[in-house]
């Protein structure tokens, strides 16, 4: 047999390909006299040499003295593993057995990489390494893809790795099949269903190193039979890979090699009858039961055949497990939806309600219209003292008049700005309180049928578009059009043979708005449902990082990941252009506009015809 090739190394691993010409070494993957810690960054070593210099120091006090020993403790407490020692061959199944907080889980994350080593070294001699943890993590998609997970479609071994995992009998009780949807973290399916499919993925992925953690604690006892001897004997033994298996099933074991862990370290190797004695009474003897009456002498080898009795308590069994979820398993799509159409006069309302009722929004169309208005009178009592003789000009009473005018437009103008503001922001916030007392008073439904990242999204993006983005909105677009309504009078009077252009004008206005009123509110919506599945993907991804990684599926995730940034980015530059192709028409309309009024100002005061007030539009 080859020696499998060598595999991706961590960072924090070394290797050593130091193997002699003469002998095939059967290691494909080994720690030496390895430590890890779970919070800490600093090793022991580097603790002693601090602690070294302190004592050295003719500066060293008992103060700093305190403190290291105060950060030492902590260390010891962030302990993960302590100086293990072990070797896995190919074609070999190793149990990892002991108590809770014993150390099991952290070894087989020391093993996958993602427990990084302080002290020691590692060697891996693996193509490909498969994990299974022992929360099953599922992803957002079809049975299928959280199984394929990127990989080729292999449809022989497929059905074999589902039949193994004892899923062909839900397939066939499920509304798709295998291409049902199982919802944010799985929520369509059972504890037994989650397991099994982490445990089929592994398979699928066909890797030298199989590492499973405690796969059988969340099925019942002869579905876990079937488990071991179908899938962890049959496709993993007997293919020649490397199981490493924590379990808390200890009948499985019999003659099988076993390690106890016991307070981070390695406390035995050897035979299960070894580890039971050196447990100091934790561990018991189990053995198989077979007949759900009697118990066996011992637990079959890895090559005698599956006993049938297995598969026929597994339909049984399956059945009762599958019958009990079909209905939380039905294949709703829970794509979310968005409104269409004109938003509808409710939204307002309540938006009215949530500044303060329609006394507060009057009150603030009032402010807008009486600081509009001043801001005209001012305008037109400044030109008045322009066209004065500059003796009359030094009148106290005009320069009083226009001075008061000023402030009061200034005041007015403060006051409509944080009034604004201000109930804007007081609206936000009671929509924000509204919205988090019907999802914390809602039914568990609700959470099964909505991905996280869609609450997300409302939580974050649509309440930081009510903080940050609709205040200044709202503002600009009433101080604007009340500009604009103010402006548009006053060239009426002054100038009534503007009225000539204005119809066009009104009619291109309007053409414009339309088209853009109904292009951008489809383009927000779709906006802001496109960015939904980046936040639910961002967080089921952190949730599963220990299965990507281990699984080398990290290019899968990214591509997917880039997929839904660029629906997302389409959306939002599509938006944007919609907003620069409306305000370069705005800014066309205002500039013929100007240019009439221009014109004709400077046409009709040649003339005579009409007298010109100096305004500043």
């Amino acid at each position: 047999m080859e020696t499998p090739e060598l595999g991706a190394i961590r960072n924090d691993a070394s290797v050593s390909l130091s193997e002699s010409n003469t002998t095939i070494s059967t290691k494909i993957l080994s720690l030496d006299h390895v430590t890890c810690y779970w919070n800490s960054n600093k090793t022991m070593t580097e603790y002693t040499l601090e602690e070294d210099a302190v004592k050295e120091s003719p500066q060293a006090d008992d103060d700093n003295w305190h403190i290291l020993k105060q950060e030492k403790s902590s260390a010891l407490t962030d302990l993960a593993l302590s100086n293990i020692s072990i070797d896995f061959d190919i074609n070999s199944l190793t149990f990892i057995v002991g108590s809770v907080g014993s150390g099991k889980s952290a070894l087989l994350q020391a093993l996958i990489g993602e427990l990084p080593v302080s002290k020691g070294r590692v060697e891996r001699r693996y193509k490909s390494l498969a994990y299974s943890p022992q929360d099953p993590w599922i992803m957002n998609g079809t049975i299928r893809e959280n199984i394929i997970m990127g990989l080729p479609m292999d449809e022989s071994y497929y059905q074999e790795v589902i039949a193994s995992c004892g899923l062909s009998y839900d397939f066939n009780l499920f509304p798709s099949s295998d291409n049902t949807l199982v919802g944010d973290r799985g929520v369509q399916l059972s504890g037994g269903q989650r397991a099994r499919i982490s445990l089929a993925r592994a398979l699928y992925r066909n890797s030298d190193v199989v590492i499973l953690d405690d796969p059988l604690s969340a099925v019942d006892a002869k579905v876990g039979r079937l488990i071991f001897y179908s899938a962890i004997q049959d496709l993993c033994l007997k293919r020649g890979k490397c199981v490493v298996l924590v379990t808390h099933q200890h009948q499985f074991i019999g003659d099988s090699r076993c390690i106890l862990m016991s307070g981070g370290r390695i406390a035995q190797v050897g035979s299960f009858v070894d580890c039971i004695h050196a447990s100091n009474g934790k561990l018991h003897m189990v053995v198989q039961n077979t007949n759900e009456v009697e118990e066996d002498s011992s637990t079959p080898s890895e090559d005698t055949p599956l006993p049938s009795f297995i598969k026929a308590d597994y339909v049984s069994s399956a059945s009762k497990e599958s019958e009990k979820d079909l209905t939380s398993s039905a294949d709703t799509q829970m794509m979310e939806t968005k409104a269409s159409g004109e938003i509808s006069r409710g939204t307002f309302v309540s938006y009215s309600r949530a500044m303060g009722g329609y006394v507060v929004v009057s009150s603030l169309l009032i402010l807008f219209t009486v600081t509009q208005a001043s801001t005209i009178s001012s305008i037109l009592v400044m030109g008045r003292w322009a066209q004065r003789s500059i003796l009359r000009q030094k009148d106290v009473n005009i320069i009083g008049l226009v001075a008061g005018l000023a402030c009061t437009v200034l005041l007015l103008s403060v006051i409509r700005s944080l009034s604004s503001f201000a109930r804007t922001i007081h609206a936000s916030q009671k929509l924000h309180d509204e919205m988090t007392k019907a999802v914390l008073r809602t039914t568990i439904e609700f959470f099964d049928t909505n991905p996280s990242g869609r609450i997300l999204n409302r939580f974050s993006a649509d309440v930081g578009s009510n903080d940050d983005n609709l205040p200044g909105t709202l503002y600009d677009f009433m101080s604007t059009f009340f500009l604009t309504l103010g402006a548009i009078s006053t060239c009426i009077v002054v100038l009534p043979f503007t009225l000539v252009v204005f119809p066009p004008l009104f009619w291109y206005f309007l053409r414009s708005r339309n088209i853009f009123v109904k292009t951008s509110r489809e383009l927000k919506r779709l906006e802001g449902t496109a960015r939904s599945p980046k936040y639910a993907m961002l967080n089921e991804s952190l949730n599963g990082i220990a299965t990507i990684r281990a699984n080398d599926v990290v290019v899968y995730f990214r591509n997917k990941f880039e997929k839904l940034q660029n629906d997302h980015s389409r959306a939002f530059f599509a938006f944007i252009a919609g907003s620069r192709w409306i305000g370069f028409r705005m800014d066309s309309i205002m500039f013929i506009v100007i240019t009439t009024a221009c014109y004709l100002a400077v046409l009709f005061n040649q003339q005579g015809t009409v007298f010109i007030s100096l305004l500043k539009i």
